[in-house]
């Protein structure tokens, strides 16, 4: 009788353990299911995002394109530099319409608030790139300044309907005489320009900032989907720099002296006037920025390549 109760304990023990194996197996099978799902998830979410990125970084360069030229059309207008034909023969592209012509954009939000709205759900391997797109997305200056350079641009036109008779003539900007003559010598439009300007240049400054916290985050994200985002996506900053590499100077000031190297596919300048080193951001294969918020345009011809900086231009030298 007792040799029978202990082969049926036995029997019992076994069969419990085939259960709670069977069980543990169930379970451990559904929280990889369940992890393979999270992950599944997050990859989506953060290929949407990436696409928000790319985005925002293109938005951002178009961005710094336009200021390029207005910042070139402002140093034009409060250094008194254009004549009356400069208005009269359309020298420059909307150049009547400096102070009340702008761009607008922003930051694409659909995809992260999607993602933030999973934040609990998320695998820890992502906490600090979503930390890092929280910082980004809660950094509200560029988004201000466009709403402030909108507002400004709003108000300049409005200026001109409630203050001057020649803004309602039926005649072509370039050929309004009497606003050409508001433009080159009235010290409202100048003040007005100069204002404009400081904002412009203030704006810069935050746009490049975003712009190269979207380039690192967009890197990270890369990196944690196993860099299987577009390269074309990625291909941010320039490879080919060789045409700008080397010593430049300027006919009116032939001892000034800037040098332009590169470090790992990023390019620095400096001066014979100051050693220290800053890198020189890029926008576009001929479009350049510096430490304090100048754009550097290179100009290529056949013979030889040229940088505008703003509106002063630097030769290659030759030694």
């Amino acid at each position: 009788m007792t040799k029978k109760i202990g082969r049926y304990l036995k029997y019992a023990i076994g069969e419990i353990l085939l259960v709670v194996l069977g069980i543990l197996i169930a379970l451990y099978i559904n929280n990889k299911n369940q992890d393979y799902q999270v992950e599944k998830r997050t990859t989506s979410l953060m290929r949407e995002v990436a696409k928000d990125l790319e985005y925002f970084i293109a938005m951002s360069n178009n961005q710094l394109e336009f200021y390029s030229y207005k910042q070139r059309i402002f140093d034009l207008i409060i250094n008194e530099k254009l004549t009356y034909e400069d208005y009269s023969k359309s020298s420059y592209p909307n150049l009547t319409n400096a102070t009340t012509w702008y761009l607008g954009g922003g930051k694409k939000r659909v995809a992260y608030n999607n993602l933030i709205s999973e934040i609990n759900s998320i695998p820890n391997k992502y906490k600090s790139t979503v930390s890092a797109l929280s910082n980004f997305y809660d950094n509200k200056f560029n988004e201000d300044y466009i709403e402030l350079i909108k507002s400004i641009s709003i108000e300049n036109e409005k200026k001109r309907v409630n203050n001057y008779e020649w803004y309602s003539s039926k005649v072509p900007d370039n050929q309004n005489n009497e606003m050409i003559d508001f433009m080159l010598n009235d010290f409202r439009y100048k003040n007005e320009a100069k204002y404009y300007y400081v904002l412009v240049s203030q704006h810069i400054g935050f746009i490049l900032k975003d712009k190269i916290r979207a380039q690192k985050i967009l890197k990270k994200i890369d990196s944690l989907l196993n860099n299987s985002l577009e390269k074309s996506n990625l291909r941010i900053d320039l490879n080919d720099n060789n045409s700008i590499i080397g010593q430049w100077t300027n006919n009116d000031y032939p001892n000034y002296i800037i040098s332009i190297s590169d470090n790992n596919n990023k390019l620095f300048y400096q001066t014979n006037i100051d050693s220290t080193k800053f890198e020189l951001n890029t926008i576009s294969d001929n479009l350049f920025i510096d430490n304090d918020n100048s754009f550097w345009r290179v100009e290529k011809t056949n013979e030889e390549v040229k940088i505008r900086i703003v509106n002063i231009e630097f030769n290659k030298s030759k030694k």
